[in-house]
C-alpha cells in the first residue's frame, strides 16, 4: 500500500529545483514482496535478481560440492529467522540445480560461485510446510511435478499413491523411482517447522522416523542422488520441548542426519542488499555528497559506530546516514523479519520509509539518521513494539517524547535518536553524547551538543553512571535479561495437563436455548481435568451441570480419558477430551515465565511501570494460553470436529448446533417439570437486595391482601413487586377470582397452567399428605424443589412455598423450632427465608369420628364462614389463649380444674390434631378421639360442651378479678352500692389536696378522683397504683397483696378525710392526734387553732417548755400521758 507523503520537506522539495533523491533510484520489482516457493518457482526473474553476496557464496558452495558424485552429505537443514533469505536462496538453487545446461542466468550465478554445474539436473520438488502429515504432502507435491513433466509411469504413481496415507516406503520408492528418470531430485521443505509441530502434536504418526528415512535415504543416493533440504526458523530441539526426554533425545538423533547451514548473515551482506535493493546511481552523487559522507563515516568510526568500510560501499545505499544500518540491522533482527522488513523500509513509501524521506532534494546535507528511523518504527512498528515492549518500553518511551512540550527541532532529534537506542539496547551503541552527536550529523554546523546540554538541563535527559542517555531518571529493570533469568530457572517445560488447571479459570457455559425457552439461567461448571481423576472430580457441583475437558498429553492419555469417560454415567456431567497438548507447551512455559519474573523480581515493587508491563504480559501470554487451548480443547465452539465428546458412558456427535445446544438437550431430559418463569429479578438462585425486598413485599401481600385484585398494588405504579406478581400469580393462574367478586390465591388447575407451576405445587402437597402424622422440614422441601426433575431456584421456590401456604393454609400446621405458629404471617415468613432449617409443616388432616368431633368444634369456635381445615378451629383457640387472654388469665388458679388443664393443653400445644382429639378431650374428662373410633354424639356433645364451659371460664378470669378488686374497694371505703363516683371524686380530690408528703396517698386519692374514667379501666387504674402492677399481670398473690395495701391506705385516707373535713381555709394550725395504748385502746381527735387564740397558745407553749423533763423520753412520755387523759374529756373519740 502506498502511503501519501505528509512530511512538509518533502513538499518543498518538490517545489524545488533540484532533484528528488529517489530519482537515483532503480528499483528491481522482485523485491515488492516476499517469496514463496511454489509460486515464484516459475518466475524466469529469479536468478537475475538474486543478490549474491560474500556470506552466501560458501552455502552455495557446500551444497553443491555434496551433489557431487561419492559425496554423502546430502541432507541439509537452514535455520535462520524470519526474512533471512532462506527461501530465496533455496529457489535459486532449485533454478541452479533444474537443467543439465543452465541457462544463461544460471550461467553467471556459477560463474560469479565460481563452480561448475553438476552436469545432471535434478528435479526440484517444493514443498511449503503446513501443521499436516509430511508424508502425504510430499507424495502430493512429488506426484505433481512427475505429471506436469510426464516423466512418472503406472509404477511411480502407484508409490505416491500409497505414499498419501502416510506409507513412508512408498514415498522413498517413488522419490527414487523420479531420480532414475531425471538424474536427481531435489527436496525443499520450506516451513519445515510446520509440519514439526504436528510430528510433536500426533506422535502416533511418525512424522520425524520417516524424516529420518528420508535423510537416510538421500545419504545414501548414489548414481541418482536425492538432495534433501529443510528451511526452518528454529532447531529441531525447540519443536520438541513439548515432549517426554524420550522423545527429545530420538530427535536430537533425527537432527543429527542432517546438515547444518545457519543463516545470520554480517552487516556487510545486509549493505550488499540494501544497495542492489535501491540500484542507486552513484556516479549522480555530487562530490560534495561525497566528500561530507566521508567525514560523517570518519567520525561514525571513531566513535565505535560500524565496521571498517570504503565510503564507495556506503555511497551505495546513500542517502542512508552511516550510524543508521547498524541500527536497521539490531531493530529488524530483534523486531522485524531480517531482510524482509529491510526491503520493506527501502521500497515501500510507509510513512518515514526511505523512499518517503526520498522526496527532498539530493544534496550534501539529505541524511536520513536515526531520528528519522524513529518515525518510520512508530508508523510501522509502533503497535507490535507496545504488544512487546517489555524488550524496549517503547510505550513508556513514545508517551515521555509526546508529553514534553516546546520542543526544538534539535532537541527533537536528538530525544527520537535517544528513545530508538534505548529500544535496540546494543552494547556497541550505547546512547552517550558523542555517539549520539556522531550520528545526528550531517556535515554542518553541529548543535546536538547543546541540544542535549539544554535537555539536561530542562529535567528531561539524563545521564547514567556509564554516561548513557535516557529519558526518566531512575534504573529501570530490564525484563528482557529478567526474562531471560526466567527461563533458565524454570528449566524444562512442565505438563500442560497438570498446570492448565491452577492457570486458567474456566467460565462456566450457559445452556442457552433452554434458558430463552424456560427463563431459567442453567450453567455447566467447566473443570480441567486430567484422565486419571476424571471420574472422581464429576462428584459433586453447585452448578446445574459439569462439562469436564480431559487434558490428554499424548494419545497414551486419550487412550486412558476414553476409558474414563465410559465409566461416568451421570446426567449432569458431560465429557470432552483434548487432542494432545505437547503444541501448549511453548504458551505454557511463557505463562510461567512471566509467572516467575512477577514473583521473583523485588524491583518490580519500586517500579510501577516496569511492574504493570509484566503484568500485562503475563495476562497475554494467559490469554494467548486459553486461546490456543481452545483450538484443543473446543468447548465453547459452535462446532467442534476434532474433539471427542461422551456422555452417560458413549461417545456422542453433537447437534450442528454446538455445545449449548447439546447442554439445553441435556437440561430438557433432567428438568422436564421446570417452571416456565421469565423474570430476571426473581427466578436466581440468589436475588439482589431489591430483588428480595421486592419478594418480601409480594409475599407479605399474598397473606394480607389475596382477597383484592391485583393484591390491591396499584396499577399506576410500577414497583418491581407488581412485575413479580404479573409474571407469576397472575399470568401462572393463581391469583383468580374464585367466585364472583371474591378473589384469592389457589393451586393453578392442571390442563390450565401456562407457566408449568402444578408439577412443583402438588409435588410439595403430595409430600405433606403422604404422611399427615409427620412433619416435614422446609429445607427438604425446598431442597426437593431444586432437583431434578424441577430444578426450581431459590428465588422461584420461596414463592412456590407462599402459594402453597396461602392456598392450603387453614390445612397446613406451620411449627418454628418445634412449637406450632397459630397463623403465618409476613414475619414470620421472613424469619423461615433466612432460616429454613427451623421451620416444619405438618398436613392437617380429619377423618372418621374426628370428622364429627371437628364439625362441632366449628360450630362453635371457628370464624370463618367456611371450614375446610382442621387449623379453622384450631387457629382461633389458640390464638384466644396466646393473644386475647390477659396474662392473669393465663396464669390464675382461681378457676376450675378443668379450666386449668385446658388452659395448659392450649398453651402447650405442638400438634394441631394431638390438641383438638387426645389433648383437650383428655382436659375435659373424655378419652381421647382416634381415627378409627366410631362416633358417639352423647360423648362428642359432652365433651364441646365442657370444652365451650372451660373456654368461657377463662374467658370471664379478667372481669371477675375487676369485680373483686371493685369489692374490696368498697368494703373499704365503707360505700354501699352503687358507687357514686362524683361524690367520691369530690371527697377524694379534698385528700389530695392535703397528702402533701405521703405521696402514695396522693397517688391513690387521685386515681379515684378521675371519675372520667369508664368503670374497668378506672378499677384496673387503681389497681396498678396500689400495689405498682396492672391487674392483667396479677398473680394470685398479688390480689392478696392488693388487700391488705388498700387497707393501709383507705386508714390514712379516712384520717386525711377527717380532718380536710373539719377545717376550714382560714384555720392556721390543725392536727389529727391518734394514740393507742398496749392493750390495744387507742383515743384520737381533730384539733385545731380558732381565731384569737394564737396569742394564748405562744404563751402556754413557752411556759410548758419551761417545765417539761430535759430527758427526750421521758418528755415524750409525759406528753403522751397529759394526751391520754385529755383525750378522756368531752368532745373526745375513744376507741
Amino acid at each position: 500500500m502506498i502511503v501519501a507523503n505528509k512530511n512538509p520537506p518533502a513538499k518543498a522539495a518538490r517545489d524545488s529545483t533540484g532533484q528528488p533523491i529517489s530519482s537515483l533510484f532503480t528499483t528491481p520489482a522482485r523485491y515488492l514482496r516476499s517469496v514463496h516457493l511454489e509460486r515464484d518457482f516459475h518466475d524466469p526473474n529469479v536468478l537475475r535478481q538474486y543478490v549474491l553476496t560474500d556470506s552466501m557464496r560458501r552455502p552455495f558452495e557446500r551444497i553443491i560440492e555434496g551433489v557431487r558424485s561419492g559425496s554423502t552429505r546430502r541432507a541439509w537443514r537452514i535455520t535462520g529467522d524470519f526474512g533471512t533469505g532462506k527461501s530465496s536462496f533455496a529457489l535459486a538453487l532449485a533454478h541452479l540445480l533444474r537443467s543439465p545446461k543452465p541457462v544463461r542466468e544460471a550461467k553467471e550465478l556459477f560463474a560469479r560461485l565460481k563452480l561448475n554445474p553438476p552436469g545432471k539436473p535434478f528435479l526440484p520438488v517444493l514443498v511449503t510446510g503446513r501443521r499436516e502429515q509430511l508424508v502425504p504432502a510430499i507424495a502430493e507435491a512429488a506426484g505433481r511435478c512427475a505429471a506436469e513433466l510426464r516423466i512418472s509411469d503406472r509404477e511411480t504413481n502407484g508409490h505416491f499413491r500409497n505414499a498419501r496415507t502416510g506409507d513412508v516406503g512408498a514415498l522413498l520408492k517413488g522419490l527414487s523411482s523420479l531420480a532414475e528418470k531425471v538424474g536427481g531430485v531435489l527436496l525443499v521443505l520450506d516451513e519445515l517447522g510446520k509440519f514439526l509441530e504436528h510430528a510433536a502434536a500426533h506422535s502416533e504418526h511418525d512424522d520425524v522416523y520417516a524424516l529420518q528415512q528420508l535423510a537416510e535415504q538421500a545419504s545414501r543416493s548414489a548414481a541418482t542422488p536425492i538432495l534433501l533440504l529443510g528451511l526452518l526458523h528454529q532447531g529441531f530441539q525447540a519443536y520438541a520441548d513439548p515432549l517426554p526426554t524420550e522423545a527429545r533425545l530420538e530427535w536430537e538423533k533425527v537432527a543429527g542426519r542432517f546438515e547444518e547451514l545457519a543463516f545470520d548473515q554480517p552487516l556487510p551482506h545486509t549493505m550488499a542488499l540494501a544497495a542492489a535493493a535501491l540500484g542507486l546511481r552513484t556516479s549522480h552523487l555530487p562530490p560534495r555528497t561525497l566528500e561530507v559522507l566521508r567525514r560523517l563515516v570518519r567520525r561514525a568510526l571513531d566513535c565505535g559506530w560500524t565496521q571498517p568500510n570504503s565510503s564507495d560501499a556506503y555511497a551505495a545505499v546513500y542517502p542512508l546516514h552511516p550510524t543508521v544500518l547498524p541500527v536497521l540491522v539490531r531493530f529488524f533482527a530483534r523486531f522485524g523479519q531480517h531482510e524482509r522488513s529491510l526491503y520493506n523500509f527501502l521500497l515501500s513509501h510507509d510513512v518515514g520509509a526511505l523512499q518517503d524521506f526520498s522526496l527532498r532534494p539530493a544534496t550534501a546535507c539529505s541524511w536520513y539518521t536515526i531520528a528519522d528511523f524513529y518515525e518510520y518504527v512508530r508508523a510501522a512498528f509502533g503497535h507490535s513494539l507496545g504488544g512487546g515492549s517489555y524488550r524496549s518500553y517503547w510505550s513508556r518511551l513514545v508517551d515521555t517524547i509526546d508529553g514534553i512540550p516546546d520542543l526544538k527541532d534539535d532537541e527533537a532529534r536528538v530525544l527520537r535518536a535517544v528513545a530508538l537506542l534505548n529500544v535496540v539496547d546494543a552494547e556497541h551503541m550505547r546512547a552517550d553524547p558523542a555517539m549520539i552527536a556522531a550520528a545526528l550529523w550531517k556535515g554542518e554546523e553541529d548543535r546536538v551538543a547543546a541540544a542535549i546540554d539544554a535537555l539536561r538541563t530542562r529535567g528531561v535527559l539524563f545521564a547514567r553512571p556509564s554516561g548513557d542517555l535516557r529519558l526518566w531518571p531512575a534504573t529501570s529493570p530490564n525484563l528482557h535479561d529478567i526474562r531471560e533469568d526466567a527461563i533458565k530457572a524454570l528449566g524444562l517445560p512442565e505438563p500442560v495437563s497438570r498446570q492448565v488447571p491452577h492457570l486458567l479459570a474456566a467460565p462456566p457455559i450457559l445452556a442457552r436455548r433452554h434458558a430463552i425457552e424456560t427463563g431459567t439461567l442453567r450453567y455447566f461448571d467447566v473443570r480441567y481435568v486430567t484422565p486419571e481423576v476424571l471420574v472422581e472430580s464429576a462428584a459433586s457441583t453447585s452448578a446445574d451441570g459439569l462439562l469436564l475437558a480431559a487434558l490428554c498429553e499424548t494419545e497414551e492419555d486419550r487412550t486412558r480419558a476414553v476409558a474414563e469417560a465410559k465409566k461416568l454415567r451421570l446426567q449432569h456431567a458431560l465429557v470432552c477430551l483434548s487432542s494432545p497438548l505437547g503444541i501448549l507447551q511453548r504458551d505454557l512455559h511463557e505463562v510461567r515465565v512471566w509467572q516467575w519474573v512477577l514473583d521473583h523480581t523485588p524491583e518490580l515493587a519500586q517500579d510501577s511501570y516496569a511492574r504493570a508491563e509484566a503484568s500485562r504480559f503475563h495476562a497475554n501470554a494467559l490469554r494467548t494460553l486459553s486461546r490456543r487451548l481452545t483450538e484443543c480443547l473446543p468447548v465453547r465452539l459452535a462446532s467442534a470436529p476434532k474433539a471427542s465428546w461422551f456422555y452417560r458412558g458413549e461417545q456422542i456427535a453433537l447437534p450442528p448446533q454446538g455445545v449449548t445446544a447439546f447442554l439445553s438437550r441435556i437440561c430438557e431430559d433432567a428438568y422436564p417439570e421446570a417452571p416456565r418463569i421469565s423474570h430476571d429479578l426473581l427466578n436466581r438462585q440468589a436475588l439482589s437486595s431489591a430483588g428480595a425486598a421486592a419478594r418480601s413485599r409480594l409475599i407479605e401481600r399474598m397473606f394480607t391482601h389475596a382477597e383484592q385484585p391485583d393484591l390491591g398494588l396499584d396499577p399506576t405504579k410500577a414497583p418491581p413487586e407488581r412485575s413479580m406478581y404479573l409474571s407469576v400469580l397472575l399470568r401462572g393462574r393463581v391469583h383468580r377470582e374464585i367466585s364472583p367478586g371474591r378473589f384469592g390465591i389457589a393451586l393453578p388447575i392442571e390442563n390450565d397452567d401456562p407457566l408449568h407451576l402444578f408439577p412443583a405445587l402438588e409435588y410439595m402437597r403430595k409430600m405433606l399428605v403422604f404422611d399427615p402424622d409427620a412433619r416435614c422440614s422446609v429445607e427438604s422441601m425446598l431442597r426437593g424443589l431444586s432437583a431434578p426433575p424441577f430444578g426450581v431456584r431459590a428465588g422461584v421456590a420461596v414463592v412456590l412455598l407462599a402459594i402453597l401456604l396461602t392456598a392450603h393454609g387453614h390445612e397446613i400446621a406451620i411449627y418454628e423450632d418445634g412449637t406450632f405458629i397459630p397463623r403465618m404471617d409476613a414475619a414470620a415468613f421472613l424469619r423461615l427465608t433466612k432460616a429454613p432449617t427451623t421451620f416444619h409443616l405438618q398436613w392437617a388432616a380429619i377423618s372418621g369420628v374426628r370428622a364429627a368431633v371437628f364439625a362441632r368444634l366449628a360450630e362453635v369456635f371457628a370464624t370463618r364462614a367456611t371450614t375446610d381445615g382442621l387449623l379453622d378451629v384450631v387457629t382461633p383457640l389458640c390464638v384466644f389463649v396466646a393473644q386475647q387472654l390477659p396474662e392473669h388469665a393465663r396464669r390464675t388458679h382461681a378457676i376450675s380444674e378443668i379450666a386449668i388443664r385446658v388452659r395448659e393443653a392450649l398453651t402447650t400445644a405442638h400438634d394441631p390434631a394431638a390438641m383438638l382429639f387426645r389433648d383437650l378431650p383428655h382436659a375435659c374428662g373424655f378419652a381421647p378421639f382416634g381415627t378409627q373410633d366410631e362416633p358417639d354424639a352423647a360423648t362428642i356433645s359432652g365433651y364441646v360442651t365442657a370444652l365451650q364451659r372451660a373456654i368461657e371460664e377463662l374467658r370471664a378470669a379478667y372481669p371477675l378479678l375487676l369485680r373483686r378488686i371493685e369489692g374490696m374497694l368498697l368494703e373499704q371505703l365503707r360505700i354501699a352500692q352503687p358507687i357514686h363516683r362524683e361524690k367520691l371524686a369530690k371527697t377524694a380530690s379534698g385528700v389530695a389536696l392535703r397528702a402533701t408528703h405521703d405521696l402514695a396517698l396522693k397517688a391513690f386519692a387521685l386515681r379515684l378522683a378521675d371519675h372520667r374514667l369508664p368503670s374497668d379501666p378506672w378499677l384496673e387504674a387503681v389497681g396498678s397504683t396500689v400495689i405498682a402492677k396492672p391487674p392483667r399481670k396479677w398473680l394470685d398473690v398479688d390480689e392478696e397483696r392488693f388487700r391488705v395495701d388498700l387497707a393501709g391506705l383507705v386508714e390514712r385516707y379516712r384520717r386525711l378525710q377527717q380532718l380536710d373535713a373539719l377545717v376550714t381555709s382560714d384555720t392556721p394550725v390543725a392536727f389529727h392526734i391518734g394514740l393507742m395504748s398496749l392493750d390495744g385502746a387507742s383515743r384520737e381527735q381533730v384539733v385545731e387553732l380558732l381565731p384569737g387564740q394564737q396569742g394564748a397558745l405562744t404563751a402556754s407553749l413557752e411556759e410548758f417548755a419551761r417545765v417539761l423533763p430535759q430527758d427526750r423520753m421521758v418528755r415524750l412520755l409525759a406528753l403522751s400521758k397529759l394526751l391520754w387523759d385529755e383525750l378522756r374529756a368531752p368532745g373526745a373519740e375513744v376507741k
